[in-house]
């Protein structure tokens, strides 16, 4: 779909005689420049001894072109429609996505026969906690990205000073019921309160905060139960009483603790593995939201990793598991010289394409005769991944997930890779920061989205963001209303 459209809209811009030149940015050549790194990094590691690595390359390259194209596409497209009518498109798009949204839960509520489905609480999980996790929108892609573009669309209107927009897309927001995405609009709410101009602008900010604490906390309070639990998971002590011995040999080998040991033979007969993995699982799907069942992930686990879910090392972490993914990042990339410049390779370590390429259908479907999964995935994410699987619903959550941008980048790009972002990416939007208003809000937001989801494989919240972005830097408003461009667009890479 997402070929199909940059492919459409470009056939568009060409009938329209749009001019096409000059239109690249940093952000373009950082999405040219990550297939290169990838392959220096899967040619370190010998990725491409595997033929079906070769493939999984492939496919991981056409996404970074994709997201390039898509970039290049947007800001040609904001330079030539205009302020004005790049404000109204937005407001269309919102009101849609509310629409669809509501929609959405009006289909909740009729399955699950409750007319509050965020307070049901089912023995499954379904529904209760999990109720926002069927809110899509008009992506349809998942939740989390529904409640993140929902978020920007907060920001935008509230430098716009269209409050009614604005509670249209807090709605949208609060109905996706993403932990993370509170935490994050309220932490830059609060950095509004200190630095935006104006004691009005300051008070409305204030307003904001409390007012999407109370809505969040009426729509789905067991959420804010759980985001208490999670804190105090983070801040609290260990319970008392003495280490069990597992806990004692990982306290000592923090090389067992973050990396699983996998045997040999589990990489030759994975495929066969996963076929009847997956044949255990079929009659458990209509209730689950991966494809797999927990009971026969849990038995997988303890086949593969030779322990049960319960003697590995997340067991004994009091965290969520996305910092536990994190610190085992780190700990890959410094553990041998080789890890250090371009990681494990692309699709190596902790992507979607790392997890679509192995077939368990956990991220979607991939062709079984190119399943490819390497030895460092399978040993430090996967593990991660199929943990959380393992247990119940409750526990799929976002905090829980390895998906962020700077584990992919640092993980599958390197050190190499980690500054070619911050160079290309928010250093070159940042090097614009005296044409901004709203961008530097949102710029800080965007980057603390990107400690969870692999947003750049997505190609949806960048989107949005790329377009408010080279709205607020490129394209000016004029006092009388009508749009205006500023030439400069072409300055510089």
């Amino acid at each position: 779909m997402k070929i199909a459209a940059v492919a459409l809209y470009f056939c568009y811009l060409l009938y329209k005689k749009y001019p096409l030149r000059k239109a690249s940015t940093g952000l373009t050549v950082f999405y040219l420049l990550m297939p290169i790194v990838g392959m220096a990094g899967a040619l370190i590691h010998g990725s491409f001894h595997d033929s079906n690595y070769k493939y999984a390359y492939l496919f991981g390259t056409g996404i970074w072109l994709l997201a390039a194209a898509a970039s290049w596409l947007t800001l040609v497209f904001a330079r030539q429609v205009g302020y004005e009518s790049l404000k109204a498109t937005l407001k269309i798009f919102f009101a849609i996505n509310l629409a669809v949204s509501l929609g959405q839960l009006l289909f909740i509520m009729y399955s699950s026969q409750n007319i509050m489905p965020y307070w049901y609480q089912d023995a499954a999980e379904q529904y209760g906690i999990s109720t926002g996790d069927y809110i899509k929108g008009l992506t349809g892609n998942t939740s989390v990205v529904n409640g993140a573009i929902a978020t920007l669309g907060i920001l935008f209107f509230y430098f716009q000073k269209q409050w009614r927009w604005l509670f249209v897309c807090l709605l949208t927001m609060v109905l996706c019921t993403t932990n993370l995405t509170l935490l994050c609009l309220l932490f830059t709410l609060m950095i509004l309160c200190i630095f935006v101009k104006g004691r009005p602008m300051k008070l409305r900010a204030a307003v904001l905060f409390i007012s999407t604490i109370g809505m969040y906390w009426f729509v789905s309070p067991r959420n804010i139960i759980y985001i208490e639990e999670v804190f105090i998971k983070i801040f609290s002590q260990r319970a008392h009483g003495p280490l069990s011995e597992r806990e004692l040999y990982y306290k000592e080998h923090k090389e067992a603790f973050f990396r699983l040991a996998v045997k040999d033979s589990t990489y030759k007969y994975y495929s066969s593995e996963l076929a009847a993995l997956k044949q255990e699982s079929a009659t458990d799907t209509a209730k689950r939201h991966s494809v797999l069942s927990s009971e026969a992930i849990g038995r997988a686990m303890n086949k593969w990793y030779g322990l049960p879910a319960d003697s590995t090392p997340l067991h004994f972490v009091a965290g969520p598991g996305k910092l536990y993914g994190f610190k085992q990042t780190i700990f890959y990339i410094f553990q041998a010289p080789q890890n250090w410049p371009a990681g494990a390779g692309m699709g190596n370590f902790s992507s979607h394409l790392a997890i679509k390429a192995t077939g368990l259908g956990i991220e979607g479907s991939y062709p079984d005769q190119y399943n490819y999964i390497s030895r460092d995935f399978f040993r430090y994410h996967l593990y991660n991944i199929l943990y959380y699987y393992s247990l119940s619903a409750s526990e799929h959550s976002v905090m829980n997930m390895p998906d962020n941008v700077y584990d992919q980048l640092l993980g599958e790009y390197g050190l190499a890779g980690l500054l070619l972002f911050f160079v290309f990416y928010p250093g070159y939007l940042w090097k614009h920061r005296g044409k901004m208003s709203y961008g530097r809000y949102l710029l800080c937001i965007v980057l603390l989205f990107f400690g969870y989801e692999y947003w750049f494989e997505m190609i949806t919240l960048t989107v949005f963001f790329e377009l408010l972005m080279f709205m607020d830097i490129f394209v000016r408003e004029r006092k009388n209303g009508d749009p205006g461009t500023d030439n400069s667009i072409n300055a510089g890479i």
